[in-house]
C-alpha cells in the first residue's frame, strides 16, 4: 500500500502511532477478539473533514462546523462498488434487503451511525459510507481490528499501536501510549485494553461528566463505551460501569451481579453482556425492546441504537427490538456468519465465505461494501 501524503504526516495529533512490543502475541489475541458492537448514536457538535453532504438517519443534512484532523491515510477517502444485493431497490434510503461485497477475504467488520469499516485477511482496513468528518477514510498500514465510533474510527495496528481518525471534538483521537490488544470507539469516547489487561478510556464527552475515563488500574477482559458511559468485564468475570454521574437516565450503567460474564456491548442508552453459558443480559433503555434478549446460547452479541443481535454457534444471527424508525436493521438475512456488528440504523456481518453482508439504512452508502 502506498505511503500517506505529506499533508497527513504533518498532523500527528489525529492519528497516534505508538511504540510496539510483540507482534506474535497480538496476532494470537486478535483471533479471539470479543465481537461487540461499535455503533452508538448521538453528538450534535462534531468536527468535519470536508464539505461533502452527510445525512442523518431521518434524511436531515448534517451541517459541518470544524476542520478534520487526519493523517496516515490512502489518497482515496472511501471505497464503494456495484455490490450484489438482496433486492433491486438500491436507491432507497432504507437500502436493499441486503448487500454482499464483491470481494471475499474479510475477517472483521464494524458499524457505527452512518459509516462502516472492515479488516481484510491481509490486515488492511477499508471504510465506506459517511465521510463528512474524515471517519471513513481508509488508513494505510496493517491492522488487527477496527472499531467505528459515532464520528470517529480507531484501530489496533499489527504492532499494537493505536490509530484513530475523524472527529476529535472530545479528544477521542488522543490515544494513550502502550501496546493494545483491543479497542472500542463509542459516542464521544474511546476505550482500549493493553497487553497487560489494563483498560484505558479517553474522550468521554462533556468536561464536567468525564468520569468514564477514570478507570481503575485493574485487569479487564472486555470493555465498551456508549453515550458517555463505559462498561467492562473484569478478569474475574464480573461487570462494572463508569461515567454514570451524568447519563444514568435509562439505567444503562446499572450492571447486573451474580453471574460470570465473558463479553459486553454498549449502545447509546442500553448495554448487554454475554454470560459464560451463552445467555444474554441487557439493561438500560428498552423503549424499542432492545433490552429484552432472546433465549441463548449465543457466542457473540452486538448492540445498536434500538436493536440488539446475537450470533449462534452455527452462524445464525438473531435480533431483538422493533425500532420506531425501522429500516430493516433488525431483520438479518439467512446466512451463516462468523461475526456481526450493529450500527445505529444498519448492520453488517462477515459471512462464512469471507464476504461482507450489510442490511438496513443506506442513505449514506454505509451498506455498499467493496
Amino acid at each position: 500500500m502506498k505511503a500517506p501524503p505529506d499533508r497527513y504526516r504533518k498532523q500527528p495529533l489525529s492519528m497516534r502511532r505508538r511504540s510496539a512490543r510483540s507482534t506474535e502475541k497480538l496476532l494470537v489475541v486478535s483471533l479471539t477478539f470479543a465481537l461487540v458492537s461499535c455503533g452508538t448514536p448521538s453528538p450534535d457538535d462534531v468536527a468535519i473533514g470536508d464539505d461533502s453532504d452527510s445525512f442523518d438517519d431521518d434524511g436531515t443534512e448534517i451541517q459541518p462546523n470544524e476542520p478534520l484532523l487526519g493523517s496516515m491515510f490512502d489518497d482515496d477517502d472511501s471505497t464503494s462498488s456495484d455490490d450484489d444485493t438482496g433486492s433491486d431497490d438500491d436507491d432507497s434510503a432504507n437500502g436493499p434487503s441486503y448487500t454482499v461485497s464483491s470481494e471475499a477475504g474479510w475477517r472483521q467488520v464494524s458499524c457505527s451511525r452512518t459509516h462502516t469499516c472492515a479488516v481484510k485477511d491481509d490486515n488492511h482496513v477499508v471504510c465506506w459510507g459517511d465521510n463528512a468528518f474524515g471517519q471513513a477514510i481508509s488508513p494505510w498500514g496493517e491492522h488487527l481490528t477496527v472499531s467505528t465510533g459515532y464520528y470517529h474510527t480507531c484501530s489496533v495496528e499489527i504492532d499494537g499501536d493505536l490509530a484513530c481518525w475523524g472527529s476529535n471534538d472530545s479528544q477521542q483521537l488522543l490515544a494513550p501510549e502502550g501496546t493494545m490488544v483491543s479497542v472500542h470507539a463509542g459516542n464521544l469516547s474511546t476505550c482500549a485494553i493493553d497487553d497487560d489487561g489494563i483498560g484505558h478510556c479517553w474522550g468521554c464527552g462533556e468536561p464536567t461528566c468525564n468520569d468514564c475515563c477514570d478507570l481503575p488500574s485493574q485487569e479487564f477482559s472486555d470493555v465498551c463505551t456508549g453515550l458517555e458511559q463505559a462498561c467492562a468485564v473484569l478478569s474475574d468475570g464480573t461487570l462494572t460501569c463508569y461515567g454514570c454521574s451524568c447519563v444514568e437516565t435509562y439505567g444503562q450503567c446499572s450492571s447486573p451481579t451474580g453471574s460470570q460474564f465473558r463479553a459486553i456491548t454498549c449502545a447509546w442508552a442500553h448495554t448487554c453482556a454475554l454470560e459464560d453459558d451463552g445467555s444474554v443480559v441487557c439493561w438500560g433503555d428498552n423503549s424499542d425492546g432492545q433490552a429484552e434478549p432472546q433465549e441463548g446460547p449465543y457466542v457473540a452479541i452486538t448492540a445498536g441504537a434500538s436493536c440488539t443481535c446475537g450470533l449462534r454457534a452455527k452462524g445464525a444471527v438473531e435480533c431483538w427490538g422493533v425500532p420506531a424508525y425501522d429500516s430493516g436493521q433488525c431483520s438479518p438475512p439467512s446466512f451463516e456468519f462468523v461475526q456481526v456488528s450493529a450500527g445505529h440504523g444498519h448492520m453488517c456481518g462477515i459471512r462464512v465465505d469471507g464476504h461482507v453482508v450489510c442490511w438496513g439504512h443506506n442513505a449514506n452508502h454505509q451498506l455498499e461494501s467493496p
